[in-house]
């Protein structure tokens, strides 16, 4: 029977899942499944969520860029920014999302920077069930 491993690493923290019955995850082209005998892939990911189900429930994560791998059985991502769910600071998102939507308000909307911060914000509220 094929087995799943994930290995996500991001620039603060490695996150290892054994035995992975399904993963879900936001590529920068849409949504992707992933589950045990995927085939091979390599794809970057989007600003989004990234849901691992194993035998003991389910991690959600809020991701925001980087790239993913499947090979040989193990999935894995290198993220560019990686918080699960549960570490999400609520009112730090609400205030990063304000600064965005501030700066997207000075700049009449043409801040590329800004708008990608607001992305990530508001993800990340998605993410904690704030959004």
């Amino acid at each position: 029977m094929a087995t799943l491993r994930v290995e996500i690493t991001a620039p603060d923290k490695v996150e290892v899942f054994e035995d992975v019955a399904y993963v879900s995850l936001d590529a920068s082209t849409g949504s992707l499944g992933v589950l045990p005998g995927h085939a091979d892939i390599l794809g970057e990911l989007g600003i989004g969520m990234l849901l691992v189900r194993t035998s003991e429930g389910e991690k959600v994560f809020a991701v925001a860029g980087g790239f993913f791998e499947v090979r040989d059985g193990v999935l894995r991502v290198l993220a560019d920014a990686l918080e699960r769910q549960d570490e999400i600071d609520v009112e730090r998102a609400l205030a990063a999302r304000r600064r965005a939507e501030q700066m997207l308000e000075s700049s009449g909307g043409g801040d590329p920077k800004a708008r990608v911060a607001l992305m990530r914000a508001r993800n990340r509220l998605r993410i904690a069930g704030k959004g």
